[in-house]
């Protein structure tokens, strides 16, 4: 007796077929298809962003063995205010190397995971992903005042390109608190984001993917200790959108500005 893909319940002698790549499977309903094709294309994404990830941190390991440079590796996690929006645990792996005196490069990439769906920057209820992932590069310095940068990422689940500019200022806390490695490490981001999928795979009214653009600020501050290779930090973060109030179908894109905590755990290697 053939069964359905999905669910496992018998076929009826009208079954339905879920094209799946190159092959078609049998399912039993439209709900089964539906799912079925949504659940590989989702595996395939996730696959993408891990895959190019770890290509990512082993690129990097190779290069710095030959080329010099320090690989890295983060795991950060972070809690908006308002529990409402979703928590997110977000891993990096990248490579740093020193073009010249004053700038590093920076190749790198990383897997997002949210305890809620979410369609681009946080928003919840509208469809989107748990799971997603970008490609980034970028070039910064430690050595000129205020410490800025560039950024440019890639995230193939929303088909978005991120650009980001801004400055990264380290105050030092050893003089004051005697603790060799402690300081106040800030970031202020100004970005701009264009996806052609949104809300990931989820669509509009008209069968169209929702594409949108928005700018954005971000400030976070956080109190970070190093200790040989290793470095901890824990903070906070604001940020604010010009996304709109309204989006497309009238829907909600929630307030412009949110608050969250977070913290985590470095290597250098």
């Amino acid at each position: 007796m053939e069964k359905c893909v999905y669910c496992g319940k018998a076929l009826p002698e009208n079954k339905l077929m879920a094209k799946v790549h190159t092959r078609s499977f049998g399912v039993c309903c439209e709900e089964c298809r539906t799912r079925t094709e949504r659940y590989v294309q989702l595996d395939r994404r996730f696959k993408t962003a891990l895959y190019l990830l770890v290509f990512a941190g082993g690129l990097g390991f190779m290069i710095s063995a030959f080329f010099g440079g320090d690989g890295y590796m983060d795991l950060y996690y972070s809690a908006p205010v308002d529990s409402k929006y979703a928590q997110q645990a977000v891993f990096f792996g990248g490579w740093k190397y020193n073009l010249t005196k004053y700038v590093d490069l920076d190749l790198g990439g990383n897997i997002i995971y949210t305890t809620k769906k979410v369609a681009g920057p946080g928003l919840v209820g509208l469809g989107g992903e748990n799971w997603r992932g970008d490609m980034y590069v970028g070039f910064t310095s430690d050595k000129i005042f205020l410490c800025p940068f560039v950024y440019v990422g890639y995230d193939p689940t929303y088909d978005s390109l991120k650009f980001q500019g801004g400055f990264n200022p380290v105050i030092s806390l050893e003089e004051l608190t005697a603790i060799k490695g402690l300081s106040i490490q800030s970031q202020i981001i100004f970005g701009y984001v264009r996806a052609n999928r949104f809300a990931g795979e989820a669509r509009l009214s008209n069968g169209n993917y929702w594409r949108n653009s928005y700018g954005y600020i971000q400030v976070e501050s956080n109190l970070v200790y190093e200790r040989k290779s290793w470095r901890f930090f824990v903070g906070v973060g604001w940020a604010c959108n010009n996304d709109g109030e309204i989006g497309p179908d009238n829907v909600n894109m929630g307030p412009d500005n949110f608050v969250w905590t977070g913290g985590g755990v470095g290597y250098i290697f």
